[in-house]
Formats: C-alpha cells, structure tokens, sequence
C-alpha cells in the first residue's frame, strides 16, 4: 500500500509544485517527467550496489537496508512543497530504495518461493498487492483533500515500516555466486529478444506511472473523484489476477504474454479516444488485467531463470531491460511533450512498448 499511495499521488504532487512556481501545464508536464527520469537513472546506476550488497550481505538484510534511503526521500518529499529544489535529492534516494528493495525482495522470493508454483505464489501476491490498491486511492485522495500531501507520505512511510518488520523476523539467505555486468552485457547479445520484452515493459509501466495519473487528473479535476476511478478500475483488475497466477502454472507462460500483451496494446490505444468516466473505468480496468497478464508469467520467467541459472544474474538482466526501457520511454515523452504534442500522443509510445513482450513468447 505504501508504495501505491507514493506512485499513485507523486506525479500528482511534483505537478502542483510545478504549477505552484508558475509554470505552464506543459513544462509542469515535464518536470513531472524529469522528476520520473531521475529516479529510473538513480535505480539504474545503484542496481550494481544493489547485487554487491545481497552478495555480501544477504537479500534480507539488502531489503532492510533500503529502508535508509526510504525515509530519507520521504522526509525529504515532504518539504518539498516549500524548497521545490529537494525534488531532486527525493529522486536520487528514491531510486537508490528501488534499487536495493527490489533486488532484495526478488532475491528472497527466489529462494523462499515453491519453484513449481511460482506462478500461484506470484498470483496471490500480486492480488493482494491489488486488494489493497482499492482502498489506496480513495484513502490517498481523501487523506490528500483533508490533510495535504504531506500526511500522505508519512502515512505511506508508517505503512512501509510496518511492512518491513515481516523482513526483520526472516532468516537471512545468502546468494550463492556473485554477479557481472560484463556476463548481463553478454546476456544481452545472446537474448536480444527477451531484452527487448522487457525493454517495452519497462517503457510502458514508466509512462504508466508517470503520465497516465496526470492525465486523468487533469481530465476529471478532483483528487476524490481521480482516487474513485483508480479504485473502481483496481477491484475490477483484482478478482482476476490471482486465477492469471493458476493459470500460468498449468499453461505455461508464452501463449497467456502473447494475449496479455496484444490487448495490453489495444487498451494504450482506447486510452487516445476514452474522456467519459465510465469508459476510463473500462480501459484502466482492463488494463490493470493485461498488466497481469504479463506481470505475472515475465516474473515467473527471471524467477525460473533464477533457479537454473543463477538469482542475482537473472534480476540484474531483468531490472536493467527493465531501467533501460524506463529511460529511453521517458526521454522520448519528453520530447513529444516538448514539442507540443498532446499528452495522449505518448499512448502510442506506451503502445508500441506493450507489443515487445510478444518477442519473449516467440522465442
């Protein structure tokens, strides 16, 4: 929950900072963008540290150190709103967290997880996510409306330190062999395709995150009614969720991608055209499915991966496809942002990013 409330309202908070200082809903467009950039950079380059730190460390306590950089960025983003210029330490450690909280949480779900199931086990950790995504954005809008953003981040800061101490009580597990950027970078070459899956992945899911909320913010105007959108959207994406974990373990992976991919596709597409409530519902409702869809079998693959070929080199493949893409989506917005493209043309660039997958599936 925390790490929804966060994704879900910072866009939106970076945005009124922006608008606050004067500028126009374009370059606030593109600070917001920026802002997003800078914390993909800061996970991309900590990643490294990240390896090195479950190497040596374990992935538990990798996953308890990230709670450093946590509070500093949430502190941090909290007096934002009266020195905009910390915007930018915020992304620094923020995407320093990202680092060492994935690497670590993805490391132990490796190792903990039943290797023939990781689709069920993924599955319902995903629903959950998702369950608890319903309550977020109607909670978020009203904590929001009623008390300003910065209760909001410390609410998602006591939320994540509640969540942490589960870590805490966990033994520790060591990986077994060290990782090299020199043999991902070889990965690379040898698996172009799965590279580029996760590429568009990640080029999606960061255009997601950081421009999708701020254009359905701008198109219903309210924080109470953007926050009851999100929610109604998310209870239609969780009842299914948890059957797409089943089905990829009795399935297999590559024909549930394909699917989840193409209509992944379409619902970027609808997103050009929708303006009606109801529809937005529909669309973001159906995308949060598809998200799933791909989600879940492309986490069930690094995690299989994983096992036969070691953990921390299948996740720095993983999250570095991932980072890439991420970046490259971001810089290419900005740059249609730039030139004074409507915010809807960057739909068609998360499109394009949603149709990578299908390469995984054909390989």
């Amino acid at each position: 929950m925390a790490v929804e409330l966060l994704g879900l309202f910072s866009p939106l908070y970076v945005l009124s900072i922006a608008r606050d200082i004067g500028y126009s809903i374009q370059v606030s467009v593109l600070v917001v963008i920026g802002f997003f950039l800078l914390i993909y950079l800061a996970k991309l380059l900590t990643m490294p540290i990240a390896e090195n730190a479950s190497f040596r460390l374990g992935y538990r306590r990798t996953l308890v150190l990230s709670v450093i950089p946590f509070f500093l960025f949430v502190g941090l983003l909290a007096l934002s709103q009266v020195y905009p210029f910390l915007l930018i330490l915020v992304a620094i450690f923020w995407g320093i967290h990202a680092a060492l909280f994935w690497f670590g949480y993805h490391g132990l779900f490796v190792k903990r997880a039943d290797h023939e199931h990781f689709g069920k086990q993924t599955g319902a950790c995903q629903a959950l996510y998702i369950l608890f995504g319903i309550l977020t954005p109607v909670l978020g809008g009203l904590i929001v409306v009623k008390f300003g953003y910065q209760v909001l981040f410390l609410a998602a800061g006591a939320i994540f330190a509640l969540g942490l101490m589960v870590a805490l009580l966990s033994r520790e597990i060591m990986p077994r062999r060290d990782a090299r950027i020199v043999n991902v970078i070889q990965l690379f070459k040898s698996h172009k395709k799965v590279m580029v899956g996760y590429f568009g992945w990640g080029l999606e899911s960061a255009l997601y995150g950081a421009i999708w909320p701020i254009f359905l913010f701008l198109l219903v105007g309210k924080i109470l009614a953007f926050g009851e959108i999100i929610a109604a959207a998310v209870l239609v994406a969780a009842i299914i969720t948890y059957l797409i974990g089943l089905v990829v373990d009795k399935i297999g992976m590559k024909e549930i991608i394909s699917l989840g991919s193409t209509v992944n596709f379409l619902t970027w597409i609808s997103r050009t055209v929708v303006r009606v409530p109801l529809a937005i519902i529909g669309v973001d409702g159906f995308y949060r499915v598809t998200e799933q869809m791909l989600h879940i079998p492309l986490l069930v693959r690094s995690y299989k991966k994983a096992v036969i070929g070691g953990t921390g080199q299948a996740l720095y493949f993983m999250e570095i496809s991932l980072g890439l893409g991420a970046i490259f989506g971001l810089l290419l917005a900005g740059i249609l942002i730039f030139i004074n493209l409507p915010l809807w043309t960057t739909f068609v660039l998360a499109s394009l990013g949603a149709l990578a997958p299908i390469l995984i599936a054909r390989k």
